[in-house]
């Protein structure tokens, strides 16, 4: 009852500070348009502080309405719980990030058969986070938890898709199409956005083949060779021995996919890595944009003290 209270007086105070500063903006504009003359420094100067203001104050008073609705009430109190989840998104995202860069190098350096076979190798060396999750929770047959694991990734790629296609709107290539925003979107637009999910679905099936190469080939299984328990390989397939390793369904449809027609093999490993090239150059961006807009906001605060 009480934060209902104060938010009231706010929203009052509020309202009246934007009538204050939408005269003085009209007492400027008409002491010039009645002369004719053109406005002098110091009064454009307080002209353009007191239209910042305003829009100022109308976002502070729409951020008042919005705390109103009920959703944002009960957004407010799993607050906590919504930084824990963003911060297991941003976890995961530096993972798959990290797998899909292991794996890529890996290829590229070890592939004997390069672009003739799609970049396959029989063997991974190099350390991938997510590989070695999903393998040792296969391996130790923790029930359910792969899936899980699996789960929470497709969830999180499919989070950060709609971030973009709500920040960027739906797009073929760098042209705009619709934009999305809360009940304005235009029916067509809402049908192409599915059809973005439906394909990024269908992506994350083939690039689970390079997040997680050897659980998504041979899930937890061992072999052994020379007397020795060893982790599966496509060498070990063909090996006369009990323990046989057996690849999945998913791995055999994309090897042989991969390894009949490099073209696609290829396409992936090529793709893979504009991917992480983009990442790379947007996050660069994004940490210079953001250094701009601090420093910006810092002189702008500074100047309008100043000018106070």
């Amino acid at each position: 009852m009480m934060s209902q209270l104060s938010a009231h007086v706010e929203e009052n105070e509020t309202d009246q500070r934007i009538s204050l500063l939408k005269e003085q903006i009209r007492s400027l504009q008409s002491k010039y348009t009645l002369t004719g003359r053109k406005m002098s420094k110091k009064d454009k100067q307080d002209f353009d502080i007191a239209q910042q203001e305003i829009d100022r104050l109308e976002k502070r008073n729409q951020r008042l309405d919005e705390r109103k609705h009920p959703l944002t009430r009960f957004l407010e109190i799993i607050h906590p719980l919504v930084r824990i989840f963003g911060f297991l998104l941003l976890v995961t995202v530096l993972m798959i990030v990290i797998a899909v860069g292991s794996t890529s190098l890996e290829r590229a350096l070890h592939s004997e058969c390069s672009h003739k076979c799609g970049w396959t190798i029989d063997q991974r060396t190099f350390w991938n986070p997510i590989d070695e999750l999903l393998f040792s929770i296969a391996k130790h047959n923790i029930h359910a938890m792969d899936y899980l694991i699996i789960g929470f990734i497709v969830i999180a790629i499919i989070l950060c898709s709609l971030a973009g296609m709500l920040k960027l709107g739906v797009r073929f290539t760098f042209i705009q199409l619709y934009k999305l925003q809360p009940q304005g979107s235009a029916p067509q637009g809402l049908l192409l956005a599915i059809f973005h999910l439906m394909f990024i679905l269908i992506t994350v099936n083939v690039e689970l083949l390079t997040i997680a190469p050897q659980y998504t080939t041979f899930g937890g299984q061992m072999t052994v060779i020379d007397g020795k328990k060893q982790i599966c390989t496509l060498e070990s397939i063909g090996n006369d021995n009990p323990e046989k390793c057996r690849m999945t369904e998913i791995s055999i449809t994309l090897y042989h996919q991969i390894t009949n027609i490099p073209f696609f093999g290829g396409f992936y490993f090529i793709g893979n890595w504009i991917f992480l090239g983009l990442i790379f150059v947007f996050t660069i961006v994004k940490i210079i944009k953001k250094k701009g807009l601090i420093n910006e906001s810092e002189e702008d605060d500074e100047e309008t003290q100043g000018l106070l």
